[in-house]
């Protein structure tokens, strides 16, 4: 089953982990830096704008769960690919029929979805294998913003999780606006001309 076009969301994700990437450089012996897709295999970045598919992880001849082919998500990250610019070229060495191996940290699927906003404002979603952006929370359930020690609840703990830090920005841009406030560093609001007499010194 095809998967729907990639959104402007996955191109900005795509872009921003794929150019983090090392480029591969023979020359110097080194190896260009690797992403794995879940249930799909192994990329690594061979160019300025180029990914390679070197191993399949998955079986190739039976859909997922959600009705959907190994290689329909490798058609998927094709055009995700091609939207940013970049090209993708096959040549895998490995292929591996059997399915990946089980993570723990997988969410189970009754939990998959549920929302958390933490205290410090970062707000964690329990994310399943659909998700390429996730990230583990301990076993303790500790936030994982250095500066804060909330517990999240326990449905989030030990389990992959999507971290949306916009509200976090958003309030330590505004602590740190305030903060300017207080010490006189920040500019004042600009003054309405309309309300701005000439000459206060004008007799009536």
């Amino acid at each position: 089953m095809p998967l729907p076009d990639p959104a402007n969301e996955d191109f900005r994700w795509a872009e921003r982990l794929w150019n983090t990437l090392v480029i591969a450089d023979e020359t110097q012996g080194r190896m260009g830096g690797t992403w794995d897709m879940p249930s799909v295999g192994r990329y690594v970045r061979t160019g300025v704008n180029e990914l390679t598919f070197i191993e399949i992880h998955g079986d190739m001849t039976q859909p997922d769960p959600l009705g959907i082919m190994l290689f329909d998500k490798h058609d998927w990250i094709v055009r995700l690919a091609e939207g940013i610019g970049w090209a993708v070229r096959d040549e895998v060495q490995r292929a591996d029929l059997m399915d990946d191996i089980f993570d723990p940290a997988e969410p189970p699927i009754e939990s998959i979805g549920m929302v958390h906003l933490c205290e410090c404002s970062l707000i964690y979603t329990v994310r399943g294998q659909d998700c390429n952006e996730r990230v583990v929370v301990s076993a303790d359930g500790l936030c994982l913003n250095t500066g804060c020690d909330a517990i999240l609840p326990g449905h989030h703990r030990g389990v992959f999780n999507h971290l949306n830090d916009t509200a976090l920005i958003a309030k330590m841009e505004a602590q740190e606006r305030l903060i300017a406030m207080d010490e006189g560093d920040y500019p004042a609001p600009p003054i309405d001309p309309s309300i701005v007499q000439t000459n206060l010194f004008e007799e009536e």
